[in-house]
């Protein structure tokens, strides 16, 4: 039956299942969303670059249980999560995950609160029956080796099989490890089947997943989301189960242990049995009863009860209650509920029934040592600061206050429902702590996001190439921006160049205008002859000092480590006039002036070296080219004058 938030679709479907005449009609179809008439666009009133504006995104968060379908649905605006849709059903007959009813059920439910929003989201649970969560550290690599080294140094520890499981990771950043900067981060894998029983179930739905995930990864959307505020650096989450508990270590909102242990209520329920047995039936109850708690242990992860396998009959134990009497009294008990007229129960104060639990809760406290310790000492972890308990059992106060004595930590109810960190419309959230804080889960999926929470749809492979295709889309981009800047720029020098010559243009103009004479071909002959007759001038000057400019070049070039023994220059010949014509012929035929040069060089370790930076000088300089070796010879040390003696020719440029 639903309870008091949930919708009466539930009701609709048991009436189709019991065939009552009322259920007969056609069933009626599921409301469509309204359709929006296309408008004819407008491409001349739209601006050329317009700011789009933040569409809220809505997150269901679906939480498939062995015995209820609970939903929440979440708006994100601006980062501020608003709670709109709180909901919790019964399977109807027919109708659990797996049977033929179920499809029908989750598409009726989902399409209550999906109809009315835009860009809706769909997280869900994956179970964690065989998933394997543990701290890796690989030494500081490149980023783009990062997932590479994490994938082996996982396959390293654990030896999965790659086509049989789901592997992923979550980077927490750097630390110094002895000296040797290391990179940390939480690995996991889960099996491809579990991921694809999930998917076939909400597609059978008509709907399609956006993500799925595991409950640790769940929890740490409300560590670092609406328990931020109130949690210490390092905490911890206690989820008390039926068969088992789970024990999650978070730091800085980012989990970094996860660890599943064989205690729960099912524990208590056999110490509450074992006390109310008779002496005589307390004596055979070790060795099957022990492979009993391991049978129920294994079955648990998978959601099963271990006397409804086929071929497995319950064998309750010679008591005056039976299992499934302790557990419900147990539970109120524990609760404070009222039990029904029609269980029997027996007569016990609640310290005494404390007192009966109370190995089995110390089991569990011992558990939750070793995790811690572990955590410590193995991890090389901070130590948890504050404990979270949740889980049905979790909701009893006495149970809180035994555990927080044991463990001597700052323990609280996990319950973030219970408190105002989750802003809400008018949704009434219920006022039994059990039920509220199974919730827990549904409002952690809800919070979820692409970005923070590790999805098993979207792995770490998915996000290469994501970053890849990113990557080349910035390229295309920078390049196409690259090249309409440069493209704006020479426009905008083009302009700005226009501009200034046509400012010149006019200044020249408005000056010859107001020249006074104005110009003539008399005067531009005059003014031609006259730069002649300076040319002249300046060639004779240059053609007198010319022999002089030579030296001064040679003097400024020459190192000090080269002494010059000769300086001949070849002058051009003078005019034509005094020249026989024989000499002049002979002067038009061989027209290149030679400087000969030579020198001695004295130092006795790199003469070849300095010689030849003495040649690269001579050809870099403006007056001489192609300096020319005609000779070079070496005295040893036994002569007269040691050393290198070189003759040179170079060109004189006219």
């Amino acid at each position: 039956m639903a309870t008091p938030f949930a919708s009466s679709s539930t009701e609709r479907l048991l009436k189709t299942i019991r065939g009552d005449s009322s259920s007969q009609k056609t069933p009626e179809p599921a409301p469509q969303r309204p359709q929006r008439k296309k408008q004819p666009r407008h491409f001349a009133k739209k601006p050329l670059f317009s700011i789009k504006k933040a569409v809220p995104r809505t997150v269901i968060g679906l939480d498939i249980g062995p015995s209820k379908l609970r939903l929440a649905v979440i708006q994100h605006h601006n980062e501020t999560p608003l709670l709109q849709h709180l909901m919790e059903k019964d399977y109807p007959v027919g109708g659990h995950p797996g049977e033929l009813l179920f499809a029908e059920f989750l598409k009726s439910t989902l399409t209550e609160v999906h109809a009315g929003h835009n860009a809706v989201e769909i997280w869900t649970l994956v179970s964690t029956a065989q998933a394997d969560i543990w701290r890796l550290s690989i030494p500081k690599v490149p980023e783009k080796h990062i997932p590479e080294t994490l994938y082996w140094a996982a396959h390293k520890a654990k030896h999965f099989v790659s086509d049989d499981v789901i592997f992923d990771y979550q980077l927490h950043g750097e630390r110094l490890d002895r000296g040797v900067q290391k990179i940390d981060a939480v690995a996991y894998t889960v099996p491809r089947k579990f991921l694809t029983e999930v998917q076939e179930l909400v597609a059978s739905a008509g709907f399609t997943l956006t993500g799925a995930t595991i409950t640790p990864f769940a929890l740490q959307n409300l560590c670092q989301g609406p328990m931020a505020s109130t949690q210490k650096k390092s905490c911890a989450s206690v989820f008390i189960g039926r068969y088992w508990s789970r024990i999650d270590i978070f730091e800085n909102g980012k989990l970094v242990l996860s660890r599943g242990v064989k205690a729960g209520l099912e524990s208590m329920v056999e110490e509450l049995q074992l006390a109310l047995r008779s002496p005589s039936d307390q004596q055979g109850t070790d060795a099957n009863d022990a492979g009993l708690l391991d049978y129920s242990f294994s079955m648990q992860m998978e959601g099963l009860d271990p006397t409804e396998m086929p071929g497995t009959e319950a064998q309750e134990p010679s008591v005056k209650f039976s299992e499934k009497e302790s557990r419900e009294y147990l539970i109120a008990r524990l609760l404070g509920t009222p039990l029904p007229d029609s269980v029997q129960h027996p007569e016990l104060e609640l310290s005494e029934l404390m007192n009966i639990i109370s190995p089995a809760l110390t089991r569990l406290v011992r558990q939750i040592d070793r995790t811690f310790d572990h955590h410590i000492n193995a991890e090389h972890g901070q130590a948890v600061e504050q404990v979270y308990f949740s889980g049905l059992i979790a909701a009893s106060k006495p149970v809180r206050d035994f555990l927080s004595a044991q463990l001597s930590q700052d323990c609280s109810l996990f319950d973030p429902l219970g408190s105002d960190r989750i802003a809400h419309t008018q949704i009434k959230t219920p006022k039994d702590i059990a039920t509220r804080t199974g919730f827990n889960l549904t409002i952690a999926l809800a919070l979820s996001s692409q970005k923070d929470t590790p999805n098993l749809l979207h792995t770490y492979q998915d996000r290469i190439r994501e970053k890849s295709s990113a990557q080349i889309t910035q390229y295309v981009f920078a390049a196409f921006l690259s090249i309409f800047i440069l493209q704006a720029g020479f426009w905008g020098w083009q302009q700005y160049r226009q501009h200034t010559l046509t400012q010149e243009l006019e200044q020249n103009m408005e000056a010859l205008n107001a020249q006074s004479p104005r110009i003539s071909k008399t005067f531009m002959d005059k003014l031609v002859k006259r730069v002649e007759h300076r040319q002249k001038a300046d060639k004779r000057r240059a053609k007198r000092y010319e022999s002089l400019a030579a030296l001064r070049e040679i003097t400024q070039i020459t190192p000090t480590s080269i002494k010059l023994l000769r300086f001949d220059l070849e002058l051009s010949p003078g005019p034509a006039t005094q020249v026989r014509p024989a000499r002049r012929r002979l002067s038009q035929a061989n027209t290149e002036r030679l400087l000969v040069l030579e020198g001695h060089i004295q130092d006795q370790r790199m003469p070849d070296s300095i010689l030849a930076s003495y040649l690269v000088k001579l050809e870099n300089s403006q007056l001489f080219s192609r300096p020319v070796i005609m000779d070079r010879q070496v005295q040893h040390p036994g002569a007269q004058s040691s050393g290198l003696y070189f003759t040179l020719h170079v060109r004189v440029e006219s």
